[in-house]
């Protein structure tokens, strides 16, 4: 079907991709201003049968864009003389054939999943690049790029060149797959994704089109134009692809279908004598004229003679062997190949065993990272001019990139597949790495070494650069998302919808905590099914001698043995549940923080002690509610799995709207000093002890039902207490562990925990203690109906007259605004208005409380 012409304008505001007619209709109006992303997507055949053809060209111009079809000798030159004004690129295009598809000599008509499955697989990784699409085509494939905007013809075909290199080397693998070099022709028109060719199509069965939602942003744009492929973590994966799918590759220079890119490939003369010839890798040396054949096989020995000028026979045979395989030996046969050697060696600077000249020196080895073993050793060799990100660049590759590390907070995290988690290498431990770049050297234009100044300032910047590459400052991180939960020796263990979810290791888990610990196939069984398998042994040494012992206390006169040991269930079962769910980060989903309290020597500091040791010190923060508003030490509960505060302060507990947010795990800004401000999500559970439960200015039932009051009873004596119970308690963690989140298993299964009662009733005598007001409404009132309610002034005298009573001076001044905000606060109480019994119809109503007061007396 011929096409008449294309369109496309340019637009003050943004642009318009290309306009198309097909066959002499009209294109849809939608498309008229429409975007290249919306092109690939339509269905062009419009309801025609047979189906009309569409072509798409990542070009646009300032001003309208007429071409001839199918006319030889197209090409951009031509097009900006025809039009006088500039072209711009909107894009990329690269064609996939599939070879046996195209051999007239087989059978096969069309592609099938056969060259379709394995192709989607070596393609996965570039679908977590922006602007990227693959479409699959009757036989073969097309992938590209969408841009965010147009971008300079040059620009535009450099990127193109790049991803074309790496699409080839991530596919030379694949047998039946060829990439076509002509993609990357000046000017060339391509079929719509779901367009026809000669009435066929592919089949609705194998149809696929897959865009990625983002486009392609302009820095990314330059970045891979410079061949910086590092700078986007995103393409790490994909330069992992390309490396391990080399043993299989074509050898460096053979080209599909014999297609060149070396008309277009940079050339720069390292002096005027010796002019260096590039080549992309996965391009035919054959495409290449004599000429420039002989400045490659010059410039590479003319490299090699630095180092060899002293073993000339060595020299020579390398030689033979770069003339066979690039210039297929015709240097030797003509007789130049030996002058070359010559000239390459006589050229050469000369030095001695014992005194070495800058520049012929041979680069540094990279050098070993002792302090850190599981990193690769960094590489200590560079091109002039160098820069921040190519020192980034070193510090990534040593890093590694099967999963590319990400930049969380104020560090690098890298995935350790031994634990199975993300570890964290804060900025002083990146910067201490680089420090082994001493005697690091890096090459100039002439092919000179030259050492290179390793300073504090350089090791800052490309740390910052580091940073800027692996996605710092991104509003939406990934660990922000992920699934609350801790890896053990062996699995992931998660919350499901209604209990327990046991992975293997994974790096989209996010883990960030690891315990070394195992279930065993037992316990897992009992978790499937609890007629299955075996359910875990409670830790007698935490559950009985420690904690039996802490929480008991004598009865009152009113109690018997039997509620004094139910009191004591429910304080170890509560714990353990709490204890579970800090193991899975899931106390800030919850919003429940634990409060152990009682005079001093009761087991209150074991238990902190345990916490911290059972976690590890480098994974808990120390903060005390009262420096949670400062944003510098708040700072500290980032990648903490809990906050362990063995001492709260008997005072008021300042700022309560922080401390909720905290322990409810909302996101909040924090500091380091000297560094710039970044977002978090707090994921620690918080543990605080106290030897007098503190009061609180805030009476809402916010503050209250996110804190779990567990008194401590029993008073340790110097001849009762065991010096050595820490120690027994470390012994049976892989009791504990099991234990405790087995317990967070059934909490979620219940959705709450098991004696809510009990803790309700914990936290009302913490009110009753601490709040005034609380004390107040508990024993000197009764909740009543709206039609009994009593007036505000009525009651807020009747407080005054308690608080004076029992010594609360200070309660006892409250004025009647701030009495009445406070009563609205507590739970289950309500305000309203109300016109007094027999008042006039003009009379304001008086505000009232659904509180009737008991009879007392003073």
């Amino acid at each position: 079907m011929e096409i008449s012409k294309l369109t496309a304008r340019w637009t003050g505001s943004g642009y318009t991709k290309p306009r198309m007619w097909m066959g002499g209709q009209t294109i849809p109006p939608s498309f008229e201003r429409g975007s290249f992303r919306a092109a690939l997507a339509s269905d062009w055949t419009q309801g025609h049968e047979p189906a009309q053809e569409a072509f798409l060209i990542p070009y646009i111009s300032e001003g309208p864009l007429t071409l001839p079809v199918k006319k030889e000798g197209i090409t951009l030159d031509r097009i900006r003389e025809d039009l006088g004004s500039t072209l711009y690129r909107t894009g990329v295009f690269i064609d996939i054939d599939d070879r046996w598809a195209h051999d007239k000599d087989n059978p096969l008509e069309h592609s099938d999943e056969r060259f379709f499955t394995p192709l989607e697989e070596a393609l996965e990784p570039f679908k977590k690049f922006p602007g990227w699409f693959y479409s699959r085509t009757l036989r073969g494939a097309r992938v590209g790029l969408i841009f965010e905007q147009p971008v300079e013809v040059d620009l535009g075909s450099k990127v193109a060149k790049e991803i074309f290199a790496q699409v080839h080397r991530s596919l030379a693998h694949l047998e039946r797959v060829e990439v076509d070099a002509g993609s990357l022709q000046d000017f060339r028109f391509y079929t719509a994704p779901i367009g026809f060719k000669r009435n066929e199509r592919i089949s609705h069965e194998l149809a696929q089109l897959w865009i990625h939602p983002q486009d392609l942003p302009f820095n990314m744009i330059e970045a891979i134009s410079k061949k910086n492929l590092y700078e986007s973590y995103y393409l790490k994966s994909i330069a992992k692809t390309a490396r391990s799918a080399q043993a299989s590759a074509p050898p460096v220079g053979r080209s599909p279908r014999g297609g060149s890119a070396s008309a277009d490939a940079p050339t720069r003369d390292r002096d005027p004598q010796h002019p260096r010839v590039f080549i992309e890798r996965g391009f035919d040396r054959d495409a290449l004229d004599g000429t420039e054949q002989y400045n490659l096989l010059r410039d590479m020995l003319w490299k090699l003679s630095h180092s060899l000028i002293q073993e000339e026979t060595l020299f020579t045979e390398i030689a033979q062997l770069l003339d066979r395989h690039i210039c297929n030996g015709r240097r030797q046969e003509k007789g130049e190949l030996e002058t070359l050697i010559k000239g390459c060696l006589n050229q050469a600077p000369a030095f001695s065993s014992d005194q070495r000249e800058i520049g012929t020196t041979a680069p540094p080895e990279p050098a070993t990272l002792d302090e850190f073993p599981e990193l690769s050793p960094l590489r200590r060799t560079f091109t002039y001019p160098l820069d921040d990100l190519s020192i980034a660049r070193s510090l990534l590759e040593s890093m590694g990139d099967t999963p590319a590390p990400i930049w969380h907070g104020e560090g690098l995290r890298r995935y350790d597949e031994k634990k199975g988690i993300w570890k964290l290498y804060p900025k002083a431990q990146l910067e201490r790495i680089l420090t082994r770049l001493e005697g690091a050297q890096a090459e100039n234009a002439k092919g000179e070494f030259r050492e290179i100044s390793v300073s504090v300032n350089l090791i800052s910047n490309a740390v910052k650069a580091t940073a800027i590459i692996t996605g710092a400052g991104e509003d939406i991180h990934p660990f922000d998302s992920a699934p609350a939960g801790v890896a053990l020796r062996h699995h992931f263990i998660s919350a499901g919808l209604t209990g327990l979810k046991v992975q293997p290791h994974d790096p989209s888990n996010r883990a960030i905590h690891h315990l070394d610990y195992e279930l065993s196939p037992q316990l897992l069984a009992y978790w499937e099914d609890e007629d299955q398998g075996h359910p875990p042994v409670q830790p007698p040494i935490f559950t009985r001698e420690f904690l039996a012992r802490s929480l008991h206390r004598a009865p009152e006169e009113d109690e018997t043995r039997e509620i004094i040991e139910r009191e004591i269930k429910a304080k170890i079962t509560t714990i353990g549940e709490w204890l579970g769910l800090a193991l899975l980060g899931l106390c800030t989903r919850e919003a429940t923080a634990l409060v152990a309290h009682g005079p001093g020597s009761n087991g209150k500091s074991v238990l902190a002690a345990l916490i911290t040791d059972l976690f590890g010190k480098e994974r808990t923060a120390h903060l005390a509610p009262q420096a949670m508003k400062e944003r510098f030490s708040r700072a500290q509960l980032f990648g903490a799995a809990v906050n362990v505060v063995s001492e709260m302060p008997e005072s008021d507990l300042l700022e309560s709207d922080t401390i909720k947010a905290m322990i409810s795990g909302d996101a909040i800004t924090v500091e380091n000093k000297g560094e710039k401000p970044f977002r978090m999500i707090p994921r620690a559970a918080h543990f605080f002890a106290a030897n007098t439960l503190p009061a609180s200015r805030d009476r809402s039932h916010g503050l209250w039902r996110r804190l779990i009051p567990i008194e401590f009873h029993h008073i340790f004596t110097r001849s009762d207490r065991d010096p050595d119970l820490l120690d027994k308690l470390r012994a049976e963690y892989d009791l504990l562990v099991p234990w405790a989140l087995d317990k967070a298993r059934q909490y979620i299964e219940r959705g709450g925990y098991a004696y809510e009662a009990h803790i309700n009733s914990w936290r009302t005598s913490w009110r009753l203690e601490t709040d005034a007001l609380s004390g107040w409404v508990a024993v000197n009132t009764l909740q009543t109906a709206k039609a009994q309610g009593t007036p505000l002034k009525t009651l807020w005298e009747d407080f005054k007259a308690h608080a004076e009573s029992v010594g609360q001076t200070g309660a006892s001044k409250m004025s009647l605004n701030a009495f009445s905000r406070a009563l609205t606060s507590q739970p289950e109480i309500i305000k309203y208005r109300k016109r007094p019994t027999g008042a006039a119809r003009d009379q304001a109503p008086v505000i009232h409380f659904n509180l009737k007061l008991k009879e007392r007396s003073f």
